[in-house]
Order: C-alpha cells, then structure tokens, then sequence
C-alpha cells in the first residue's frame, strides 16, 4: 500500500466531505493522479473487477489541475494500415482531380474523404 503525503491525504477527504465518491490517487512518476474507480461484475469470469477512468493530475499548489481539452480527443485515428489504400485509391483517382476542383470549391474535402471512406 502506498503511504501519501499528508496534503494528498487531506485533499481526498475533503473531496469526500464535499461528496465525491469513487476516487482513487496513483502515485506514478513522481506527479500523483486522481481516477474514478468503480467495480462491476464480469458475468463470464463471475468475479467483481475494477474499472479505473482517469480525471486529472493533482498537484500540491494548485489541487486538482484541469488538463486541457484540446489533447483528448473522443475520435481516434483508424489505423496506419489504411496508408496503403488510401494512397492507391489516390494513384488511381488523380484524373478526377480536375472534375472536382471545376464542380466543387470544397474538393479537397470531398477528394480527403473518398480516399480514407473506402
């Protein structure tokens, strides 16, 4: 068991005072950081887990730091492996290139999707 500062100690509780419940510090790389745990029953394994969501770094100074948003990101990319097609599907449509660029002011949208939404 991991013995906490006094500070980190102290902040828990008044987050519990204030209500909070599920919270979980982690002492990782010398910076602590605040999960949300919760349990739930696997019904093929037939035991409890725990499932740990990530809120943010606490720190003595400032408490709970409030990471900025424009890194996480609900959209994730789909994989390296659709370079290939997609750069194949650009060798073979490159003479469309033109219709679109004389029929629509936002080809290059429309020519981006096609070669990633096979």
């Amino acid at each position: 068991m991991n013995t906490f500062e006094p500070w980190v100690l102290h902040w828990v509780n008044e987050q519990r005072m204030k209500g909070a419940k599920g919270l979980e510090v982690k002492y990782l790389n010398s910076n602590y950081y605040v999960y949300r745990s919760t349990s739930y029953r696997n019904k093929n394994l037939r035991k409890v887990r725990k499932k740990s969501t990530y809120i943010d770094r606490l720190d003595r100074e400032r408490g709970l730091i409030q990471s900025s948003q424009k890194y996480r990101s609900n959209v994730y990319p789909k994989s390296m492996k659709t370079y290939g097609d997609a750069m194949l599907l650009n060798i073979a449509l490159k003479d469309f290139i033109p219709l679109l660029k004389e029929n629509f002011d936002f080809w290059e949208n429309i020519y981006a999707l096609a070669l990633i939404r096979i």
